[in-house]
């Protein structure tokens, strides 16, 4: 090719074009194409068309077409193909003149470019970016004339002068075209330097020296000649000087100025540079002059060595070394000043009563810290910014504001440092630093604050008006912009917010999180996930190896299938062999996972941006989303103690998978395939263009709304309504970077594109939608055994191909038997699936990519689940429902492995539900109904464990995190409601709710449901018939609500303490929003089954002061009328003043009932001692022990002496006692009497009779810390041997086993302080004041016992406390020791009443999860004498202490002889109400309360008994 030309390349992912262009004259211009790696012997063709002056694209002419390549006409284009030669593709063009196709002239004109892109059949199209290559052919002859100009003017320089000792060229494309020479000329004084070029923008050579490359070093400007070209110092490194159009001046052998424009001449300078001022590098760069455009040899400097010169070399060094000194003088003055720095930084953090934050600062300026305090009235916030900087800054800042509180707002001026420059008057300005005498860079801005009311949390007593402000420096000479290290503004948070703000554990996580939400300007879904796989891997990273081992106690989760116990009932198997876990990292494990998990649901939610301000590329999303969730299940697989909650991590994201650049390239195919036009302006054309730049999963819901829209015939409103079902809305739709905002059309075949677009769902599916049912089978299906397969397919059929729809699904009622036989169906055929997957899921060899799969298809069908159960509300078929809860039991379980409580309730389900369900197991339809009540019970209690569990993770991170992104406050308020509603918990809740009113009438069960369980409440009862209608009013004093109807979704009003619901069927469920609430608040919340009592419950007591005591096993409740506490009215109103809570609350009612009843109480016995360290049985009388001891003495010695006609023996463990004032002679005895006892004496002598509830807990909290120090006295200890050895001896026996047991004396002692220490404590505190008692009165025993091997323990009530029957007998029995019975541990036991003569009958079944497994050792049991003061009741108020710490083990039902045995189960309540009554007549006929165990399944033990209350 003859004529000026121009190349330019293209890489095209791998492959590469090149275009070179000739101007052979302004009309010929020819074309060259060179395409590299578009494979050998393979098609390419040209689609091309020519530009007109309007720059539109038009059809080119035939006369165009290459001669030698095929051409043909398509549609508005040509298309020409490529000659192939092997890996290479060539192809010429030559434009001149000719008469336009479109018709715009009837003469031969130019064309003003040309048009073109890619073709590679069949359907692929290559393009520049996102849009057409195109050749400005005016431009090209202007770019390409100039390339000759400066190439011109180059040599026309060489020509005047002596060689050039250096010349170097360079061409620039971007962001300027620009062709740029250098020449230097060296003499023996120095060098001149010229550099030219044909730019077509006016430049700045900006330059220095260097010793080596890339370390910068301002020129000697001294030396320097650069006239009649201006230079000026830039920075401390740089110099600038201007170009100006030149051309060559023969004369002068150098350049002379013209009046030439810089756009249309070569722009040129000149510097003479004198040896001295020489370095080995010149280093440059071009800067525009008008702007902030900067030319770099890509993205380095150029560089260009110098020879220097043996003339120069002397000077050079004689500089050097005047440098080097310079330099370390002002590095000796740089550390003095850094060390000033330092020194009075430490005095603004401590000063920084809300902020302080340091910073190092990009580009070695320095070092910068911030710090905020309160000023001394409260009304400002002073913010003070000291740096030790390099060099003079300007703080160019805003306040913070809007919704992600990271957006820049102008500050007033009233918030304006003195000097302060507007630079846009909407977002920022610029605020001088100003030196002082140390040298240190200081501004200090006044924010307005307001005082902070009692209520509000912070430390510093003040509220800031603004969230903060962010800055960044500029330097005060030049265009230097300087940040944090690692590239960020400075942000200065002034609220409670940011990663500070958060109080819990992982801090740091927070601070990476919120860098990100908050902080980042450019931020998509692909960079949110990447972040998230980061911080899950350093989290990985962190834990011990040991902790890694996938599985450990999972193997064995599968037993929990087995139909039949794994072995047979015998005696010794009394309960489950499986010990409770001791705690570990997992409560910190937890915290971690909830915090990941609350940010990518926020991110689900779409309350998080997935796109701000960068675009990602689809295949970019896919591949990050791939690599978050291979890392999550690989996590996953080897943490089973978290994975409830890693799996609801897994549940927010997309699918990733490997079709993300398909979504990219067949939308284009699409339009191509249709002939819908890429031009903008319509509704195709701007999805293109968002799918393009960044696909989201709201491109599943926008196809969706397409494909309602065409199927619909053009129904706009079908598009509409599918939107919204997926939460996008006109303001989402134009708030993409790519906006939607018009609305789709009818366009072509119909037909044709509802087929095109369904396959095109199905690939965003494949990206974005993991629960989408049949596209999680076509992913797993390769993971699974055949088998599996086949039952999923034949499941999904018959569920429905794409799964069920929350919005489409049908709701059952109670009439419709065929409609609920078949959803029941479909549930269980899901269930059966699901079974398979958790099997494969559960194996340690499972492979993490494929749990992905497995996962993913899990998810889908457990949404299936839990829509079938909220579609079927009329089901109420106690079969049906069983084996629903089961299924759903099984999902809980075997996603939670370590769970031992689920996978107990879930092995005892397995057993038993399916058998009692049929009502027909063992004794018949009342027992069963009872058995599968506990059962549920237990579930009940265990489901709402783990949402109480999921409030308080989730909660409170979901409020911070809300806080910090600006979150609607009631989203927030319900996010964790939500999060339980879309779960297989809220399903289980609604088949709860659905067989709880079935079982209570089958079994005759008492009235109440507790839904929220709290010991004891007092109000004014009050009627209301909804709590939707009054549930934010605020109540002054405490109130009790009988209610009409709770839907669940109300807030319990303030000053509420409990709320009795009439009706059930207007009831809420256990997991409700209402019913959470209750518990976390300590508010009672209880359901009624029989309508005459609330209607008997309203005529006694409406408006009256009521207390209710609720059993702490949720088995009923009582009402009665007390007096309304003294003086309650004004301290209520006080205390909602302040917003009392309610724990508040109720002892303000309690000491307000106290009030005038405390002047004697506070005194208390701490002198008058025992004679005697120890007693034996035969020495008990009422002076030396209480009435537990003596009662148990008496009745043992009743036993021997009456001839019992029983056929089995009662028996009594072996005893010794400490007596009364035992715990004062330790106190007085030497060891003790001169370190314990003054101080305890004179910290008790602080109770007064106006002593607070609270006060008083203090107080006795620090005397059980005294009693604990308690030295124990050799004597104590030789006659607690002595007495026990001749105890046994009294029996005639040669060993002693209390001796025996007396194996760590340590421990025995520390359990007699500890049953000492019990006296100090608010509960007696509390009931001496209700008695009117002084603590002077209260004497202490303790009764030794051996703790006996119990299978299981017993109370008994000898005449029955519900309905005063004299002649039956009451009892309670729990397997192993008794404490889980009396203690406070939830559950019911198993309770039975009996007559004389008669068979016993069950009242309820266990519901408790542990049983106590004794160890063989001594118990320490409590015996006061206040069951012998009056109006005193002193039962269960203090402790008893075994000396070995018993062990819980988790209870399965279906192991339990008691449950499966129904004969062993009857004999053995006979012989305990037996028992009852014999133990009545021996202690003359008064009504008993006996406590006891059973020895080895069949031996009666008592260990206690006491006239029944």
């Amino acid at each position: 090719m003859n004529g000026l030309s121009h190349q330019i390349t293209f890489n095209l992912g791998g492959r590469k074009l090149r275009v070179a262009a000739v101007v052979a004259s302004p009309e010929e211009i020819q074309i060259a194409l060179e395409a590299e790696g578009f494979g050998t012997g393979e098609e390419l063709w040209l689609h091309w068309g020519l530009s007109n002056a309007k720059k539109q694209w038009t059809p080119p002419p035939s006369a165009l077409y290459p001669p030698r390549a095929e051409t043909k006409a398509v549609p508005g284009a040509a298309r020409s193909l490529f000659e192939s030669r092997e890996d290479r593709h060539d192809l010429a063009l030559t434009f001149v003149p000719a008469v336009p196709e479109d018709g715009s002239a009837t003469a031969p004109v130019m064309p003003a470019g040309l048009y073109f892109v890619l073709f590679k059949p069949p359907n692929q199209w290559i393009k520049q970016g996102n849009g057409n290559f195109f050749i400005d052919f005016p431009h090209l002859v202007s770019e390409v004339s100039r390339g000759s100009a400066l190439k011109k003017t180059t040599k026309d320089l060489l020509a005047v002068r002596d060689k050039a000792t250096v010349h170097q060229s360079w061409r620039v494309e971007h962001p300027i075209p620009a062709g740029i020479e250098l020449l230097l000329f060296e003499g023996e004084e120095g060098a001149d330097l010229f550099v030219l070029t044909d730019a077509p923008k006016s430049l700045l050579l900006h330059w220095g020296m260097a010793n080596q490359k890339g370390q910068w070093r301002k020129p000697q400007l001294d030396t320097i000649d650069s006239r009649p070209f201006k230079t000026a110092a830039w920075d401390e490194k740089a110099v600038q000087t201007e170009f100006m159009p030149v051309d060559v001046d023969a004369s002068a052998s150098g350049l002379r100025v013209t009046d030439g424009a810089a756009s249309s001449a070569i722009q040129g300078t000149h510097l003479w540079l004198p040896g001295v001022s020489v370095a080995p590098y010149l280093l440059f760069v071009l800067k525009e002059k008008a702007g902030n455009v900067w030319l770099k040899h890509g993205n380095d400097d150029f560089d260009v060595h110098i020879p220097i010169r043996e003339s120069w070399k002397a000077a050079i060094q004689e500089y050097e070394e005047k440098l080097k000194k310079a330099e370390e003088e002002k590095e000796m003055m740089r550390k003095k000043r850094l060390s000033d720095y330092h020194a009075s930084r430490d005095a603004r953090r401590v000063n920084a009563d809300i902020f302080f934050k340091q910073w190092s600062i990009t580009g070695g300026l320095g070092e910068l810290d911030c710090s905020a305090e309160s000023t001394q009235d409260k009304q400002a916030v002073k913010v003070t910014i000291v740096g030790c900087l390099e060099i003079g800054c300007l703080l160019h800042w805003g306040i913070l504001e809007g919704k992600r509180k990271s957006q820049w707002t102008c500050p007033p001026e009233s918030c304006r440092p003195p000097g302060t420059a507007v630079v846009d008057p909407k977002k920022s300005c610029n605020s001088p630093m100003v030196p002082d005498e140390s040298g240190l860079y200081k501004t200090e801005i006044v924010l307005p604050a307001r005082p902070a009311q009692p209520d509000e949390e912070t430390d510093a007593g003040v509220v800031p008006l603004v969230e903060g402000l962010a800055f960044v420096l500029k330097a005060e000479k030049g265009d230097g912009w300087f940040k944090t290290i690692d590239n960020k503004d400075f942000l200065v948070r002034l609220s409670a917010s940011g990663a500070d703000g958060w109080k819990g554990e992982h801090r740091e996580v927070v601070e990476k999180i919120l860098g990100g939400e908050v902080d980042a300007g450019g931020w998509t879904l692909m960079h949110r996930y990447n972040l998230c796989r980061g911080i899950i891997e350093d989290w990985d990273g962190d834990r011990p190896e040991e902790e890694k081992k996938s599985l450990t106690r999972v193997k064995s989760w599968a037993t929990v299938f087995q139909e039949e116990p794994r072995k047979p009932i015998t005696a010794t198997a009394s309960f489950s062999s499986l010990v409770l876990p001791p705690l570990s990292r997992e409560s910190s494990d937890k915290e971690f996972w909830s915090w990941i998990y609350v940010w990518q649901r926020f991110s689900f939610m779409k309350i998080l941006d997935w796109q701000r301000n960068y675009n990602t590329k689809p295949r970019e999303l896919a591949g990050a989303t791939n690599s978050l969730s291979y890392k999550i299940a690989e996590v996953w697989k080897t943490t089973p103690k978290c994975r409830p909650l890693i799996r609801l991590v897994i549940g927010t994201l997309g699918r990733g998978g490997s079709q993300g650049q398909r979504i990219r390239d067949e939308i284009l195919h699409i339009m191509h395939r249709n002939g819908i036009p890429e031009t903008a302006g319509h509704f195709y054309e701007q999805w293109h263009q968002k799918l393009h730049n960044n696909t989201t999963p709201d491109d599943v819901g926008i196809c969706k709304a397409l494909l309602a829209f065409l199927r619909s015939g053009g129904n706009m409103q079908s598009y509409w309504d599918v939107l919204n079902d997926h939460g996008i809305t006109r303001e989402r739709l134009a708030s993409y970077d790519r906006p939607i905002n018009k609305e789709p059309y009818m366009h072509g075949d119909t037909g044709k594109l509802i087929f095109e677009f369904d396959q095109y769902l199905k690939i965003l599916q494949s990206v974005h939608d993991a629960t989408d049912l049949a596209t999680a089978l076509d992913y797993a299906r390769g993971k699974l055994p055949h088998d599996v397969v086949g039952q999923l397919e034949r499941a999904i059929h018959e569920v429905g191909h794409g799964g069920l729809r929350r919005r489409r699904s049908k709701s059952f009622d109670h009439g419709d038997m065929g409609g609920l036989d078949s959803a029941h169906h479909k549930f269980m055929r899901v269930a059966e699936c699901r079974d398979a997957l958790l099997r494969i899921i559960n194996d340690k060899n499972v492979d993490p990519g494929a749990l992905v799969d497995i996962l993913f298809l899990d998810l889908a069908l457990e949404q299936q689940q839990n829509i079938i159960i909220q579609s079927t509300y009329g089901e109420k078929r106690v079969v049906q429902l069983t084996d629903q809860l089961g299924s759903l039991l099984m999902s809980l379980s075997g996603h939670a492995p370590e769970n031992g409580e689920l996978r107990a309730i879930y092995g005892d389900f397995v057993q038993l539900a399916r058998k009692t369900a049929s009502l027909n197991w063992q004794n018949g339809a009342v027992e069963c109904a009872l058995l599968l009540k506990g059962l549920c019970d237990r579930a009940a209690r265990s489901v709402g464990d783990v949402v109480d569990e999921f409030q308080n993770l989730l909660g409170p991170k979901a409020k911070f995190l809300g806080s910090q992104v600006g979150t609607d406050p009631q989203v927030l308020e319900v996010f964790v409601d939500e999060v339980v509603r879309g779960s297989v918990l809220f399903s289980v809740s609604l088949v709860l709710k659905r067989i709880e009113p079935e079982l209570r009438a089958i079994a005759h069960l008492p009235p109440w449901q507790m839904i929220s369980v709290v010991d004891r409440i007092q109000g004014e009862l009050k009627k209301i018939d909804r709590l939707m209608h009054i549930q934010d009013k605020v109540y002054e004093r405490p109130t009790i609500f009988l209610c009409g109807a709770v839907s669940g979704e109300e807030e319990v009003p303030a000053g509420v303490h409990g709320v009795l619901v009439r009706s059930a069927a207007e009831s809420p469920d256990i997991l409700s929003h209402v019913s959470v609430r209750a518990r976390n608040a300590g508010v009672l919340l209880a359901v009624s089954f029989d309508a005459d009592l609330t209607q008997q419950i309203e005529g006694d007591f409406l408006g009256k002061w009521i207390e209710i005591r609720a059993k702490k096993d949720g088995s009923g409740l009582t009402i009665t009328e007390v007096p309304r506490p003294d003086d309650l009215d004004k301290q209520s109103k006080k205390a909602a003043m302040r917003g009392l809570s309610r724990q508040e609350s109720r002892l303000l009612i309690e000491d307000s009932a106290l009030k005038g009843r405390r002047a004697s109480q506070a005194e208390m016995n701490l002198t008058q001692r025992s004679n005697r360290w120890v007693v034996a049985p035969s020495e008990f009388d009422r002076s030396v022990v209480g009435s537990k001891s003596l009662n148990l003495q008496i009745l043992a010695k009743t036993l021997m002496e009456t001839s019992s006609q029983l056929p089995f023996e009662i028996r009594t463990p072996e005893a010794v006692a400490l007596p009364y004032g035992t715990m004062q002679k330790t106190l007085m005895h030497p060891l003790n009497e001169n370190t314990v006892l003054p101080r305890l004496k004179s910290l008790l002598s602080q109770l007064k009779p106006d002593t607070s509830n609270d006060r008083a807990a203090g107080i006795f909290g620090s005397a059980k810390h005294f009693i604990e120090e308690l030295v124990e006295p050799d004597e104590y200890l030789s006659a607690l041997k002595e007495t026990m050895q001749a105890a046994a001896r009294g029996k005639g026996q040669d060993e002693c086993r209390l001796l025996d047991l007396l194996k760590d004396e340590d421990a025995a002692w520390e359990a007699v302080k500890a049953v000492w220490a019990s006296l100090f404590g608010i509960r007696p505190w509390v009931s001496l004041s209700k008695a009117g008692r002084k603590y002077h009165e209260l004497n202490m025993a303790v009764l030794i016992q051996e703790l006996l091997p119990a299978s299981y323990a017993f109370v008994l009530h000898t005449q029955n406390p519900f309905s005063d029957e004299k002649d039956e007998v009451y009892g309670e029995v729990v397997p192993g020791l008794g404490e889980t019975l009396v203690g406070n541990y939830p559950g019911r036991a198993l309770s039975f009443r009996v007559k004389k003569g008669e068979k016993p009958q069950i009242v309820s079944f266990l519901s408790k999860s542990v049983a106590l497994r004794p160890t063989a050792c001594l118990i320490f049991r409590s015996d006061s004498n206040g069951e012998d003061l009056e109006g005193f009741a002193g039962a269960g108020l203090f402790e008893s202490v075994t000396a070995e710490r018993s062990k819980e083990v988790r209870l399965r039902y279906h192991r339990l002889r008691i449950v499966q045995d129904s004969a062993y189960r009857e004999r053995l309540l006979t012989k305990l109400g037996q028992a009852g009554f014999e133990i009545e007549k021996a202690m003359k006929g008064v009504p008993q309360d006996v406590e006891g165990c059973v020895v080895n399944e069949e031996d009666v033990f008592i260990v206690q008994t006491r006239p029944q209350v």
